[in-house]
């Protein structure tokens, strides 16, 4: 599964690792609901282990 188009790349400039971490939920948001919307819940499990490990990647990185 490839990865939501909105996503910054893992460790993108950001003003705050928090505004950082915001953009990526809000990207997931979007795409997980839009998965459960089509019934896609092995979407939705790719997609929920996928934003666990861009965000703690992310978080890795701004360190």
């Amino acid at each position: 599964m490839s990865r939501p188009d909105e996503l910054p790349a893992v460790g993108q400039p950001a003003e705050t690792t928090s505004d950082a971490l915001r953009v990526l939920h809000e990207a997931y948001t979007y795409k997980v609901n839009a998965a459960l919307a089509d019934r896609s819940t092995s979407v939705v499990s790719e997609l929920t282990d996928a934003y666990l490990a861009d965000s703690i990647a992310l978080m890795v990185a701004r360190e």
